[in-house]
C-alpha cells in the first residue's frame, strides 16, 4: 500500500493531503443575547458570548470507548415498553419509552453501541432541558471529553454546551440565510480537534411546529457505495481540517472567540474502533440544519459534543 506521503497520491498539490478550511459568513455576530428572555421557556439557555470563556484546544487524552463493553442484546437499554422505529434501513432510529438520564452504566454502554450502529437516534420525552446544566454535562462526560465550539454561543456559565438559536427576536441566522442561495451547510462537528467528537448529544428546548429540521447523511454508507477502485484510491490520503479563517473572520467582524485558530490532519477514510465500519472524514455522520422559516418562531437547541479517539485508518479491504 502506498503511504500518505507518496507524491503520486496527492490532492491540490499537497502530498496526500486535502485542505478543509472552515469559513464564517461575513455578518456581525451579536456579542450578547437579544432581549427576548421573558418570552423564552428556557431563558438560562439563551445564547451568550462570554469573553472569559477562553478554552484552548485540548491536548491528547486516552479515550474510553463505551460501546466496546456493551452487551449487543441491549437489555439494559430497552425496557419491555420501549417502542423502536427505524427511520431508514441503515440510518436513524426513533425510540420512546426510555429516559436516558436514568440509564445504568450498562445501559449507557449499549446506548453508545446503538449510536455506532444506527448513526442517529431520536428519543422522545427526555428531561435533559429541565435538569441542572452541570448535571447534563456530567452525564455526557461518561461518553467522552466535551469539545468546546471556538466561536459559537453558550449559556452564560457553561462553555461546554453549544447553543443553536433562531427566532424569538434573534435574527442572526436570518441575516446569514438572506445572503445565500441555500441555507444548507453540511459539516462535521469539531473536525479540527486532534481528537474530534465521536458522539454528540442534541436536546431540543423549543421548536416550531414545522421547519427547522436537521438532516443527516451516513458517511459510512457513502464510503460503501464507492467502487472498490475509488475506495482504494482514498486510503492513505489525509485531509487538513483548519479553522484559522473562522477565528480571523470572527474577530474582524466583532465577534468573541474562545481560542486561537487550529489545524489538524486526519485520514479521509476513518475506521470505527468497535464496529470496524469505514467512513469518510469522520466516524459516521455529516449533518446540516435547514433554515426554512423566516418568521419569529423560536428554534432553540443545546448541544454537547464529546471527543473520542484520534482518527485512524485500517488497510483497504475489497468488500
Amino acid at each position: 500500500m502506498q503511504s500518505a506521503s507518496d507524491p503520486r497520491r496527492s490532492i491540490n498539490g499537497v502530498n496526500g493531503t486535502a485542505k478543509m478550511d472552515a469559513k464564517v459568513p461575513r455578518t456581525i455576530p451579536l456579542k450578547k443575547s437579544p432581549d427576548h428572555s421573558r418570552r423564552s421557556k428556557y431563558p438560562h439557555y439563551l445564547p451568550t458570548w462570554n469573553p472569559k470563556h477562553y478554552c484552548p484546544i485540548l491536548g491528547p487524552f486516552e479515550h474510553s470507548e463505551r460501546s466496546k463493553d456493551a452487551n449487543p442484546k441491549m437489555a439494559d437499554l430497552f425496557p419491555v415498553e420501549a417502542k423502536i422505529t427505524h427511520l431508514t434501513p441503515t440510518t436513524g432510529t426513533e425510540i420512546s419509552g426510555i429516559q436516558l438520564s436514568a440509564l445504568s452504566s450498562a445501559g449507557k454502554d449499549q446506548l453508545a453501541l446503538l449510536a455506532a450502529q444506527r448513526k442517529v437516534l431520536a428519543f422522545r420525552e427526555q428531561d435533559f432541558a429541565d435538569l441542572p446544566m452541570a448535571e447534563v454535562i456530567e452525564y455526557c462526560k461518561y461518553f467522552g471529553r466535551p469539545s468546546v465550539h471556538p466561536v459559537g454561543p453558550t449559556p452564560s456559565e457553561h462553555p461546554d454546551i453549544h447553543i443553536a438559536h433562531a427566532g424569538g427576536g434573534d435574527y442572526r441566522l436570518g441575516q446569514v440565510a438572506s445572503a445565500r442561495t441555500t441555507s444548507m451547510n453540511w459539516h462535521i462537528d469539531g473536525s479540527v480537534d486532534p481528537q474530534p467528537p465521536g458522539l454528540v448529544f442534541l436536546y431540543m428546548l423549543e421548536c416550531p411546529d414545522t421547519g427547522g429540521d436537521t438532516v443527516f447523511t451516513n458517511t459510512a454508507e457513502a464510503y460503501s457505495k464507492l467502487s472498490p477502485a475509488f475506495q482504494q484510491r482514498l486510503h492513505g490520503l489525509q485531509a487538513e481540517h483548519c479553522d484559522v479563517s473562522l477565528i480571523k473572520d470572527t474577530r474582524e467582524n466583532g465577534g468573541v472567540v474562545k481560542r486561537e485558530g487550529a489545524t489538524s490532519v486526519h485520514p479521509i477514510v476513518r475506521t470505527h474502533p468497535v464496529t470496524g465500519n469505514k467512513s469518510l472524514f469522520n466516524r459516521s455522520i455529516c449533518h446540516s440544519a435547514i433554515f426554512d422559516f423566516l418568521d419569529n418562531r423560536r428554534r432553540h437547541v443545546a448541544r454537547v459534543a464529546l471527543a473520542a479517539e484520534k482518527p485512524y485508518e485500517t488497510p483497504f479491504e475489497e468488500q
